[in-house]
């Protein structure tokens, strides 16, 4: 496990000079940006453990049918799987599949912050029947958008999810628990 930051002229996700020491992540690895961290573009999936984006001011693009998947068998540092920062930017190549995956088969309780960023990419969990998350403000994903549970457990912790025009889907055959108490979901 390793912390990869984002560098100073951003790039290509699967590229090493994207990131400070030249190599890019794995799915054991913490991703994080600073104020000073460049635009980053998925053309080929991408991987990590959590994605902590705190300070964060540029644009990470998410082409069609890419995505960033976030877990391993341990938790992200701090317990963290996603934060992202008041000034983050997601462009997305297309609603229906630029998406991010939450993967993780740690049972510890990981959190997902947005910090009011709207817009955002659509959610899939697909970790293990065993994984937590947990939500610590309101979600909105771009119009269109998804949020789909297959495996593992969501607590929305009070906060509202908002996929604006898009599906809200929890299906399959895997065990998984939605927890909704005193959320909205608005679809």
């Amino acid at each position: 496990m390793g912390v990869c930051t984002i560098a100073n002229g951003g790039g290509v996700w699967t590229t090493g000079s994207t990131w400070v020491g030249g190599v890019a992540p794995t799915a054991a690895d913490d991703v994080v940006a600073t104020a000073t961290s460049g635009s980053v573009t998925v053309s080929t999936n991408g991987v990590c453990r959590s994605l902590d984006l705190t300070g964060y001011a540029n644009t990470i693009t998410i082409n069609s049918t890419r995505s960033i998947t976030i877990g391993d068998g341990t938790a992200g540092a701090g317990n963290v799987a996603l934060k992202i920062s008041a000034t983050t930017v997601f462009s997305l190549g297309t609603v229906t599949t630029s998406k991010i995956v939450f993967a993780s088969t740690s049972t510890t309780v990981q959190t997902i912050t947005s910090n009011g960023v709207t817009g955002l990419p659509m959610l899939e969990w697909t970790g293990s029947v065993g994984a937590k998350y947990q939500f610590t403000d309101n979600y909105t994903t771009i119009s269109g958008g998804r949020f789909t549970l297959t495996d593992g457990q969501v607590d929305l912790n009070g906060k509202t999810l908002t996929c604006s025009n898009g599906i809200f889907s929890i299906s399959g055959s895997n065990a998984r628990v939605f927890i909704c108490t005193n959320s909205t979901v608005e679809c």
